[in-house]
């Protein structure tokens, strides 16, 4: 067998592998679906367990940022559903009613093998602070300062990783990644 033989041997397999493992991903993906579904089914008709919670919002603020209530809600509470919204204008604001979505809600199962758990971490959140400084411009400067940001120069990063390709590993040591809501589910045997 030529070495031309032996790879075309290794990259067949790799790729029979590979759609197994796109086929087991699917099915797995499907399976966690149908899991969290029996989760959020636990809730019905047994909402009033679910965390709930009243967010006041001074009318001032639409006007202010021009943002709806609907962007607000998915940008601020992405993990609750909308529950209820009352206007109130002798108030001047506006109050929402939110109830945690049951998908985001943890759980577990166990028998006498098996012991199943599901988590879910919360996103991270940071200030919006084109928001916060179009309605409070006076809190903006209060506790914010200026920054320079930086961005990567595309054409210079490729040269000096073409000089100095150890560039790379220092990079990845000094990059990080914003975590979004994650669902886990960890299986162990009792």
């Amino acid at each position: 067998m030529t070495q031309r033989d032996d790879l075309a041997e290794v990259v067949y397999e790799l790729k029979t592998i590979t759609e197994k493992e796109k086929e087991i991903k699917k099915e797995k993906d499907s399976l966690r679906s149908k899991l969290f579904q029996y989760g959020v089914n636990w809730y019905e008709g047994r909402e009033y367990l679910l965390p709930t919670t009243t967010v006041t919002v001074p009318d001032s603020f639409w006007k202010l940022t021009g943002m709806d209530s609907e962007t607000f809600l998915a940008s601020r509470f992405p993990t609750w559903d909308l529950i209820s919204v009352e206007s109130i204008p002798s108030l001047n604001q506006t109050v929402f009613v939110l109830r945690k979505n049951p998908i985001y809600m943890p759980f577990s199962w166990d028998d006498d093998e098996i012991k199943l758990s599901k988590t879910v971490t919360e996103p991270t959140p940071e200030i919006d602070f084109k928001t916060l400084a179009e309605a409070r411009p006076d809190l903006f400067k209060k506790i914010t300062r200026e920054v320079v940001t930086r961005e990567i120069d595309g054409d210079a990063l490729e040269k000096e990783i073409a000089d100095n390709p150890e560039t790379i590993s220092v990079l990845l040591m000094h990059t990080k990644y914003m975590r979004e809501p994650q669902q886990r589910v960890g299986i162990k045997e009792l």
